[in-house]
């Protein structure tokens, strides 16, 4: 009886060691694991996984007969694609991040320290606040 569980939990292990070696292997681009292929941001992978940061990389590639025409084209138009992507992302933060600039404090007339809304009297030098 013993034996028998010390063989089941030998073959629990070795499916659950075994399984990420095993699954899906080939599917999916390596780059590609976990992403949909869909996404507007997805890494364009052309032949030999090879990915293309920049035109002039992939044009050099094209010349030297590593990349076909239609592949360089398709790799600098995506490129943009996700320049253009980061870019509107980058415009929403930043506008967003100027819609939530809180606004200016008030400061005390006399020592010029800034004090809450509701304090009645300057924490620094005890003058009594205009209340607004």
């Amino acid at each position: 009886m013993a034996t028998l569980v010390v063989v089941v939990l030998a073959l629990l292990v070795v499916a659950f060691v075994g399984y990420p070696l095993f699954a899906g292997k080939g599917t999916v681009p390596e780059g590609q694991r976990g992403r949909r292929r869909d996404s507007s941001l997805q890494q364009v992978v052309v032949q030999q996984g090879v990915v293309y940061a920049d035109r002039e990389e992939a044009e050099l590639d094209r010349a030297l007969g590593r990349l076909a025409e239609a592949d360089a084209v398709v790799a600098v138009e995506a490129k943009a694609e996700v320049d253009e992507e980061i870019e509107k992302r980058v415009r929403a933060l930043r506008r967003k991040r100027k819609r939530a600039r809180p606004a200016k404090k008030a400061v005390c007339p006399r020592c010029g320290r800034q004090y809450e809304p509701g304090d009645r009297f300057c924490a620094r030098c005890g003058r009594e606040l205009v209340s607004k």
